[in-house]
Formats: structure tokens, sequence, C-alpha cells
């Protein structure tokens, strides 16, 4: 075994999700070890607007490798090419479709396998397919949310193999994004009320209750907006149900005009409304933001948040208690100062992104060792043991 990683090899596919990218982006900007970017099909939309891989070398400039015909085990030989590529060093997968892909060939690999897990939707269906190596500690695992990493370990994973890493925010486009002028450019007044719904935009991650809740809302301040970023189907969603209540005004899509900082920056109350286990990337920009939540009260959320300490919980989907939660934020302004302020303050506590790196490099060197792949990495947002109470 090594100590030392010769080579990280990061492996997208058309399924990584865009707030995975954030963080893949973050870890290639450091000078060492080094690192390469290779995506399994197409390359999701938002390599081009993150610009991964740009200014960090040849190296880690993004490659793209393909299946004939997209049927992966015609694709066999490219990926026992790029694994004999990866040699001793460490191959990070960021997708499942990519995972798939690598499976077959991962038991005559010599290289280290990490798989960062943001949401294991379907898990049980994926440990099946991808089979042995799931289950005899070929693969090691790196989550941001205790969630997940529960879940992986329900479903067969071995409980050293997987280990809890934080996402991070980046303070420094915090503090830039509030001098670029966001409410100008989507064309907001300063006596506008905005709500921004959380990225990303979709059913499991309670965009379209937060709609209803936001046109309730509305009904009783007539100043109130609402933002949804990114683009997809779940935004055209929403657009057809505003269209439908003739409140077009309210609304605000601004696509890939303006990242999560900028929008952090032009609202005053950030809304996530999962039903059940959804990232929490952007509950973490948001508490770094300072910019207050209202968000509901699943397990994962709360391993964050707390009602009536560093946000406004609310314990159904309901537009009408939607609405009402969102009118505390509003009306209890000092405390809804209170608890942001708060929010941001353990933000600046756990969430840098030194720390993350820091992480993520000695998982690397963990697994280069053969040590338990989590050792030395501790969970610095413990909020059931008071680690972010202050």
């Amino acid at each position: 075994m090594h100590s030392e990683p010769a080579v990280i090899t990061h492996l997208i596919g058309p399924d990584t999700p865009a707030l995975r990218g954030d963080v893949l982006h973050t870890l290639c900007a450091q000078p060492t070890p080094r690192q390469r970017i290779v995506s399994w099909g197409r390359a999701p939309a938002w390599t081009a607007r993150q610009d991964i891989g740009a200014g960090h070398g040849a190296e880690t400039r993004l490659r793209t490798v393909h299946a004939p015909f997209g049927a992966t085990w015609l694709g066999r030989r490219a990926c026992e090419a790029l694994l004999a590529e990866v040699g001793n060093g460490v191959l990070h997968v960021w997708s499942a479709a990519a995972l798939r892909w690598v499976a077959a060939s991962l038991a005559r690999a010599g290289c280290a396998v990490i798989v960062d897990v943001e949401l294991p939707a379907s898990l049980a269906r994926l440990a099946r397919a991808i089979g042995r190596p799931w289950r005899d500690g070929t693969l090691r695992f790196a989550c941001p949310t205790d969630a997940a990493r529960r879940r992986l370990i329900a479903t067969g994973a071995r409980t050293d193999d997987c280990v809890l890493i934080r996402d991070s925010a980046d303070f420094a486009r915090i503090n830039a994004a509030r001098t670029e002028g966001p409410r100008d450019v989507l064309g907001l007044d300063v006596s506008d009320f905005v709500v921004l719904a959380l990225p990303p935009a979709l059913r499991a991650t309670g965009t379209f209750a937060a709609t209803w809740g936001v046109l309730l809302l509305a009904q009783i301040h007539r100043k109130t907006r609402l933002i949804i970023p990114g683009q997809g189907r779940e935004v055209e969603r929403v657009r057809r149900l505003v269209a439908a209540c003739r409140q077009e005004w309210l609304l605000r899509t601004p696509g890939a005009r303006l990242d999560l900082y900028a929008l952090l920056a032009a609202a005053d109350v950030a809304v996530y409304l999962p039903p059940a286990a959804a990232p929490l990337a952007g509950v973490v920009a948001a508490m770094a933001a300072g910019t207050p939540v209202v968000a509901s009260a699943t397990t994962l959320t709360t391993e964050l948040l707390r009602h009536g300490h560093n946000a406004w919980l609310v314990g159904s989907d309901r537009p009408r208690d939607i609405c009402r939660r969102i009118l505390d934020a509003m009306e209890n302004r000092e405390q809804t100062r209170r608890q942001a302020e708060l929010a941001r303050m353990q933000a600046y506590k756990v969430f840098g992104r030194r720390r993350m790196v820091e992480q993520y490099t000695r998982l690397w060197k963990n697994v280069c060792a053969g040590r338990p792949a989590g050792a030395g990495i501790d969970d610095p947002a413990r909020i059931r043991a008071g680690a972010l109470s202050t």
C-alpha cells in the first residue's frame, strides 16, 4: 500500500449533480495532489458553467470517454484502459452511471476506489448492480450527510468504509455577491420580500410545495416575490402553476445567469422543503450567507437546523402551514435576524473550504495506506451532541 496517492482521477457522468461539481471544482483548485477529471459519457452541463478544470494545469482539464452506442458493456476496454492509467492512485467516482460502468472491472483494478454519494436513492438496486465490490471492501464511500452514510451501511456497505465529509461554503464568494446588486439584475425593488427556493429544483426537494406557500403569502403581502433557480422540468412546472394562478409577476427564474450565492444575497428568506432525504449543500450555503432559513423538519435537515435556534422549521407540506411559517420569519424580524446570524457563525466554524479539502485529502491518504476510510476525520456538525450550539 502507498500512503500518498500518485494521482487522483475524478470520474463524473451526466448524472453528477451541479452542487457536487462545486465540491469537485474546489478540490481541483488545490496544487497537490495531482488531479485529473474524466467524464463517462456526455459531460453534465454545469462543467461549462463552472469552468471545471480550467486554470489548474493540463491534467485537470475535462476529458470524456464513451461506450459505443451508449452500451456500458461495450465500453469495457475503455474502462480497463482508464483503470490502468489510474495505476496506484485513487479513482474517485462522482456518478452512479459511471460506477456501474467501472464495477465489472474493479476486481482486477489495482487502484483504490472512492464513491461520493450525495443522495443514495435506490441503493438496494445499485448495490445489486455493483455486486461483489460493494460488499468486499473494494469500494469506500464519502457522504455529505449522516443520513446518506447510515443508508449506505444499512444497504450492506461496511461501516469502516463509509466516511462523513460535510459540504463547504465559499465565504469569499458570499462577500463578493453582496456587492454585485443581484436584486437589480432580477428586477426586484428594495421593498420586495424575496423568497428563494433553495436548489436543486426538484419534486424531491419541495420546490412545488414552496411555490404554493408563497402564492398564499402573496395574497397577504403583495410585495412577495419568489426565486426558483436553475432549469429543468420542475422549473417549468412551477411556471405553469404560477401562470394558472395569474401571478406571473411574483416569479423570477434566473436560470444560469446568477449563482447560488448571488441569489442568497438577493433573498430575504431561503426555503427548503424536502419531504424526505435530499441534498443539504444549499442549506449550508444559506447558513453561511446569513440568509434566514425556513425548512421542513425532516431527519436530514435537523442534522443542521433547530427550530427557533438557527432556523424556522415546518412539520407539514401543506401550503397553509408553509405560508404561516414564512410569515413567522417575515413578521418576527428580530428573532429571524438572530437565528440567521447564529447559523452564519456556526457555518463559519464548521463549513470552511479548508476543512473540507483537508478531510478529502486525508481520505485519499487513508485508502492508499489501507487504513479505515474515516480514520482521523471527525464530523464538525454534530448538532445533536451540541457541537453547533453556542
